[in-house]
């Protein structure tokens, strides 16, 4: 017998680009190589190229994400409202296949008559009321603070809604006791990220820079490179590279002011080279929620790293790595860097969680078990 499931992303799963699509396309790819045939679905702004996808899908299907005006009054939160679609549901509702809706930003028909007979998973990337009061937290634009707040209020309201016959699948440990509080230990089971990184070979030579990468739009990446360039580097020696994609007018400014070297939109081979080359990585987050993917992009290519415990936190790296956790810290370990006396990690016990814990076959099989189960069906 066949498996056949739908997958109802948030975004277009390509290019995988950032954190949580990273997790949506290594799952597509992942559940493909186990047998799976998948009808994907997804919400964007406009359609998008997937030629990349077709060999791992049945059918796509695109659908156009409602406009912020037509939600922003709705009491669901805007990521919830947002992505509907009639032509979705019915889609969804003229089969008995199970449905993978990626992230609560796609379960708006969660309790639909149509498709009530489902097995339904969630896959949780955040407790995203809390990673929207970060995001609150950080914001600087009074308009965008408030649309902030305000979807956190609500996804707090939504989160804490026990929608009846599903599973949640979150990526973290400090996420599956959210859910578990509210669902039960029988509908939460962790299935960590999944991911699109392959180590590489130790470079012969180091080069003499440190690197903090990622998505440089989201406020709070932009906000720890400022950090470290304000009240990390200011007293040390070190050549700081900064790489990601779109950043801020205001990090672009920050960065010709202060004379570091800034890689604008990097490709996918240039960043895992900087990555795998970097005399160490810096890693700094002020927001523990879900899992940071380029936490474990930076493991898998290069352990020389410094990093504080928000960003380890839910991992399994938390006695595996050292946390650097205030400014003199991390000049510490800069400085400890420079001497070539950094040991910030147990490179054996990381390896042996990111082989075990982060294991993409293993990880992708505990979601398809959830789609595959027939104990829903007795809720």
């Amino acid at each position: 017998m066949e498996n056949k499931i739908h997958i109802v992303a948030f975004a277009c799963p390509v290019p995988a680009d950032y954190g949580g699509i990273i997790d949506v396309f290594a799952k597509i790819k992942t559940l493909h190589f186990l047998g799976v045939k998948i009808y994907l679905h997804y919400f964007d702004a406009f359609e998008k190229e997937v030629s990349s996808m077709i060999p791992y899908c049945e059918q796509i299907y695109f659908y156009r994400r409602k406009p912020l005006w037509q939600s922003v009054f709705s009491l669901l939160p805007v990521i919830v409202h947002s992505r509907r679609s009639n032509k979705l549901l019915k889609r969804l509702g003229q089969d008995a296949y199970p449905i993978l809706m990626e992230g609560m930003h796609c379960s708006y028909y969660i309790c639909h008559p149509a498709i009530r007979h489902k097995i339904k998973v969630i896959r949780a990337h955040n407790v995203e009321h809390e990673y929207y009061y970060g995001l609150y937290k950080s914001e600087t634009n009074w308009a965008k603070k408030f649309f902030f707040y305000l979807e956190s209020l609500k996804l707090k309201r939504y989160e804490s809604k026990r929608f009846g016959g599903i599973f949640i699948a979150p990526v973290s440990i400090e996420d599956e006791v959210f859910f578990k509080n509210i669902y039960g230990a029988n509908h939460v089971r962790i299935a960590p990220s999944l991911h699109l990184f392959e180590a590489c070979t130790p470079p012969v030579l180091i080069a003499d820079f440190v690197l903090y990468h990622g998505n440089l739009s989201v406020i709070e990446n932009s906000q720890a490179a400022e950090f470290l360039i304000k009240k990390v580097l200011p007293t040390t020696n070190c050549r700081l590279l900064i790489a990601g994609k779109n950043p801020t007018p205001h990090l672009i400014n920050l960065c010709t002011t202060e004379g570091i070297e800034l890689i604008v939109n990097p490709s996918d081979e240039l960043l895992s080279q900087l990555i795998c080359t970097a005399k160490a990585n810096l890693l700094y987050t002020h927001q523990p929620t879900g899992i940071k993917l380029k936490l474990l992009h930076v493991l898998l290519k290069n352990k020389s790293i410094i990093t504080n415990d928000l960003m380890l936190k839910g991992t399994k790296f938390e006695n595996k790595i050292t946390a650097y956790n205030t400014p003199n810290e991390m000049q510490n370990a800069l400085f400890l860097l420079s001497q070539n006396q950094l040991k910030s990690c147990d490179k054996a016990a990381v390896d042996e969680v990111l082989n075990t814990h982060y294991n993409n076959k293993k990880n992708g099989g505990i979601i398809l078990e959830m789609l595959l189960t027939e104990i829903q069906k007795n809720y």
